[in-house]
This record gives C-alpha cells, structure tokens and sequence, in this order.
C-alpha cells in the first residue's frame, strides 16, 4: 500500500469511529436509564447494534497498529 491510500483508509475509518462515537453518546445514556428501568424492545435493539458497530471499529484500527 502506498501512503497515501494508507491515509486515506485512516480518514475513512477517523470519519466512522467520530460516527460511533456520537452515536455512543446515546449508547451511555441507554446503558444508564437500564440501571434504573427496563428498556424498551427498540432501545435494547439500538444498544445492540451500537455495540456491535463499537466492536466492528476496533480491528480496523488494530491492523493499522500492527508494525
């Protein structure tokens, strides 16, 4: 790979990890309000999936670590 793809793939994964990141705020949000009640089936559903997508960031990001 050249540098410059090098970079533009670390651009498109910094765009989806600000993605999730924002979206994580309602995740936290979600996570707090089931301490204290039972969520509904569409909340469980969206905490699901964020933490799916959340899970899907990290090897992306770990390959570009890697020496």
């Amino acid at each position: 790979m050249t540098p410059e793809e090098i970079k533009a793939l670390l651009e498109d994964n910094k765009k989806k990890l600000l993605q999730e990141v924002s979206e994580s705020k309602e995740l936290v949000f979600l996570l707090k309000e089931s301490a204290t009640r039972k969520l509904t089936q569409k909340e469980k559903h969206k905490v699901n999936k964020q933490l799916l997508d959340i899970c899907k960031m990290i090897p992306a990001f770990a390959i570009f670590l890697l020496p």
